[in-house]
């Protein structure tokens, strides 16, 4: 996971020859090199369309966003712990 505050959304198309071999052992039942390449291109197609509507990547997304969220809310508690903390002359 990246920061807080500038976490970039998952890559929804992001395949390596992993995930394609895989896919193709699942689903087709046979390994990438006995498909054509018009047929490897088809099937890269079907992969990242697979990727774009996996739900796990939205969930993430937003689990993300509510992560961020708490990270503002508990920077703005310590801010005021902080200011609370120099108007009494302590250090936080």
């Amino acid at each position: 996971m990246g920061t807080l505050y500038e976490q970039s959304l998952r890559d929804r198309t992001l395949l390596n020859s992993d995930d394609l071999d895989n896919y193709c052992r699942r689903v087709l039942k046979c390994s990438i090199n006995d498909l054509s390449w018009p047929s490897r291109i088809e099937l890269v197609k079907v992969v990242e369309y697979s990727r774009r509507t996996n739900f796990m990547i939205d969930n993430g997304d937003r689990w993300d966003e509510q992560i961020s969220g708490i990270g503002e809310e508990i920077n703005k508690l310590s801010s005021v712990v902080e200011e609370l903390s120099v108007k009494e002359g302590r250090k936080a």
